[in-house]
């Protein structure tokens, strides 16, 4: 008899068993991974999405790509030039080469004097003056050696000297005439002599370089802008890599398109015969929009409401290189999402930015961001 009761008592126990393995079983299967969890139990309605028709389809991935390295392009950039300045103008320069001297001959002896004088390469008139207090006979003047001139008498005395037969460094010599008689010393006191030099003061051809740190593969437009002040009716030429820009008379503002010249490391010229100022001067560059990867996606109306209602859900998943901080904006039918992170995987939902029809979607960097993949699924 009390072996039956324990046969019975054992057979009460077996459903009591099957139930609470049920119930762990079920309890496990919720707490899967959606992943794990769908792929055991694809019927599930969190694992499907249902249309007005009743159809269904799995979570779905629907674009995948590997960017790499994304750079931060900008989108102007502004280079300053310092101001410079062409002229064209004469200018006077007088100056004292000998003074209180004197020069004698006789038949037996003879004292000459000499002195150094400049001339400059852009001369135009150069004349010297001689002033003497005393004379006795004629006074030799000799210059270079090829010009001589002969004197006679107190006063002063001018002399026109070509400027084509002067060179950087010249030399005056100055000598007595030889006397008739034995007995006699010709001479001349010299109170000073003095040199005044017409010229040309030009600064005709000026040069700027300047470098470009942006890469120019996507430079949209580039300009050259200066302001002007003219004092001058000559022509001002402007070029850049040899290439002429303009010539013209430019009083004013002015602006230049650079955009088929420039290049990384560049070499600015003004020059002209007449006299300007230059300032203000700016190299514009504008770039295209960030040449960036733009991702488009179609959504159905049966999609669209289910994202839209929360029933799904859309998920862009980014995979960096590296936990270093990372800034950048997503770009989503042209709402903008500021994302920071310092994580290698990192995802964000986008529902609320979907729409039915075509969607798109773009990545800018406002650091340098190393993506090694971008991944949007619906789940």
């Amino acid at each position: 008899m009390l072996a039956k009761i324990k046969v019975k008592r054992a057979q009460g126990s077996i459903p009591i068993v099957i139930i609470v393995f049920a119930v762990f079983l079920i309890i496990y299967m919720y707490s899967l991974p959606k992943s794990e969890k769908c792929s055991l139990m694809p019927d599930l309605k969190e694992c499907r999405v249902s249309s007005e028709q009743g159809a269904f389809f799995e979570p779905e991935i629907l674009f995948s790509d590997t960017p790499g390295f994304l750079e931060k392009q900008e989108k102007s950039s502004v280079y300053a030039i310092k101001p410079l300045e062409l002229f064209n103008q004469q200018e006077i320069e007088v100056a004292t080469i000998l003074e209180k001297t004197r020069v004698s001959r006789s038949w037996f002896y003879n004292v000459n004097k000499k002195a150094v004088f400049p001339a400059h390469s852009k001369g135009k008139e150069l004349k010297i003056f001689i002033y003497v207090s005393k004379a006795q006979g004629s006074l030799h003047v000799n210059i270079n050696p090829q010009l001589t001139y002969v004197l006679k008498g107190a006063g002063t005395h001018e002399l026109s000297i070509p400027v084509n037969l002067l060179n950087d460094t010249n030399i005056i010599r100055l000598s007595a005439s030889i006397p008739i008689l034995p007995h006699e010393t010709n001479f001349y006191e010299i109170e000073k002599i003095i040199i005044k030099e017409t010229y040309a003061l030009t600064d005709l051809y000026v040069k700027r370089n300047f470098s470009v740190d942006q890469e120019l593969s996507q430079l949209e437009s580039a300009s050259l802008s200066f302001n002007a002040d003219c004092l001058t009716k000559e022509l001002l030429s402007v070029a850049l890599n040899n290439v002429q820009l303009s010539k013209k008379i430019s009083c004013d503002e002015t602006s230049l398109d650079i955009t088929n010249v420039i290049k990384k490391n560049n070499s600015l010229v003004f020059s002209s015969n007449g006299n300007y100022f230059i300032h203000s001067m700016k190299i514009n560059l504008y770039f295209r929009g960030e040449n960036y990867t733009t991702y488009y996606l179609i959504l159905n109306e049966d999609e669209y409401k289910d994202i839209k209602k929360g029933e799904i859900l859309a998920m862009l998943h980014f995979k960096f290189d590296s936990n270093e901080k990372k800034n950048f904006e997503i770009i989503v039918n042209d709402e903008i999402i500021n994302a920071e992170t310092d994580l290698i995987d990192y995802k964000t939902r986008i529902n609320s930015y979907l729409a039915e029809g075509i969607n798109k979607i773009r990545i800018i960097p406002r650091t340098p961001v190393m993506l090694r993949k971008i991944e949007l699924s619906l789940e």
